[in-house]
Order: structure tokens, then sequence, then C-alpha cells
């Protein structure tokens, strides 16, 4: 074993059974998470892997089992960088997210995960802004923040990346970092050089391999695209980064991409 996962685990779960009807689906199942693991749990259809997951996630109860859990780390003490609070809306009498909270913490990367129409997307269109929330409360650095567009959200430092990307693909990669927010020279003519300049060191972080800067985005790959559209967003030095649904439409290598430029 590495020194990776050496030590107190983070989450340990011994002897974990579950049964429905008297079939059980999980039978002293046993697991160990260390901190920075990535962990796949592998099996068969039926074989009870979903069911270990939600007895974890506490939507199923074991019939017997020991789980352990260390403290949370210094990383993840002290006052979040964002927390929501009881958050709910409603479209038409029907609540979409009701008393939702969330805890973000600087450095982390957080994923939240549902069903289809389990209010994933509205949670994130809330706090970017896109909705205006029916209830609860949100707060940025320990200060309740009033969060009512796009624009608020900005100020904040919270910078959203949609399924679609949003992205112009009729200009260059440039020219979309810089959409809205144009470099102009003394003439108040486009400094074409000094934003490719600038697009050139924002992309050289995320993406070394990056060269396609005279190219249109519509030429570029899903991977590529979803470079520019994070290197907007970090240009102007967001804090909070919300990304939904980022590899949906990409393929293998361009997901595994994708989760590079996320670490």
């Amino acid at each position: 074993m590495s020194s990776e996962t050496s030590g107190t685990p983070l989450v340990e779960i011994k002897d974990l059974s579950i049964a429905f009807g008297g079939i059980k689906a999980v039978d002293q199942a046993s697991v160990d998470l260390f901190p920075g693991e990535v962990v796949a749990i592998l099996g068969h259809n039926g074989a009870g892997k979903s069911t270990l997951i939600k007895v974890l996630s506490g939507a199923y109860k074991p019939a017997s089992c020991q789980m352990r859990s260390e403290e949370m780390s210094s990383e993840t003490s002290g006052t979040p960088l964002v927390e929501i609070k009881d958050l709910s809306i409603a479209f038409g009498g029907i609540k979409a997210v009701d008393q939702a909270s969330v805890d973000l913490f600087p450095g982390e990367v957080v994923a939240i995960l549902g069903h289809n129409g389990a209010g994933k997307s509205t949670l994130i269109k809330v706090l970017s802004g896109a909705y205006k929330r029916d209830g609860g409360q949100i707060f940025v650095n320990g200060e309740e923040a009033d969060i009512n567009n796009p624009r608020d959200a900005k100020q904040y430092g919270i910078e959203t990346i949609y399924q679609t990307l949003a992205v112009a693909d009729n200009v260059d990669a440039a020219a979309n970092l810089y959409l809205g927010r144009e470099i102009l020279t003394s003439f108040g003519t486009l400094d074409d050089a000094a934003m490719e300049a600038e697009a050139r060191k924002v992309m050289g972080r995320l993406n070394p391999n990056f060269q396609r800067f005279k190219e249109p985005v519509s030429k570029l790959s899903g991977g590529q695209r979803q470079s520019v559209a994070i290197a907007r967003a970090i240009l102007f030095n967001a804090r909070i980064l919300i990304m939904d649904e980022p590899t949906a439409a990409l393929g293998p290598q361009e997901t595994e991409q994708v989760s590079e430029l996320i670490q």
C-alpha cells in the first residue's frame, strides 16, 4: 500500500449488510476510502453497487454495519466560501428545490448528483442569479449575499458555465474570452493583440497544448470549446466556478481533458 492509502481511512465501512424481502442485496461488504482517492465499485448487474452507495449516502438504512468517518480536515473547516441554507424555489406550485443546503469551501471540487428533475440545474441557476429563489439564504464569505440576477452573482465572484457553453462560434478564442469586456486602444478600436496575448497566458495555464487561437470556436473540438469557456470564467478572477454537466456531450478523450482542466 502506498503512503497515500496508509493510516486512518477517511471513511471505513465494515461488514455492511442489507436485504429486501429476505433477499440480500449487500452481504458483509467492507470498504476503506482514503483522502484523495478515486474509487470505483465494480460488479455485474444486481451485485449491489448502487445499494451500497445508497446506504453510504443515507438513502437506505443497513440491517447491520459499522461506519466510521474522520473529522473534516482544516481545508473544509471554518467559514465556507459559499453557504446555501434551506434554499427553495417552485414553478407553478411544483417545488423544484425544497430546503436545500450546501457548503462550499475554498479549493473544493463539489459534484451535485441526482436523477433527472431532481433540481440540480435549478439550484445552480439560483446561485448564478438566473433564477430568483423563493426562500432560503445564500452567504458568501460568511456575509449574506443578495443575488437576484447574473450581474449580482458576478460581483460575488460567481461564474457559471452552462451545458450549452454559450460561446460565440463565429469568433476566435480571444474574442470569446473578452466578449462584452473588450480591451480597446487609445483610438477606441479593439486591441486584438492585447486580448490575444492575455488569452494565451490564461489558456497556457489551463491547456498548454491549445494553439488554435486564430480559428473560430466553431472549428474547435468539444474539449477545446470547454477550455475556452473555463478560461473566460477564470480570466476575471472567478472565485466560484459552476459547471452544469460539463462532459454531457463529450467523448471519453475530451471528458478526460475536461477532468484535468477542473483539477
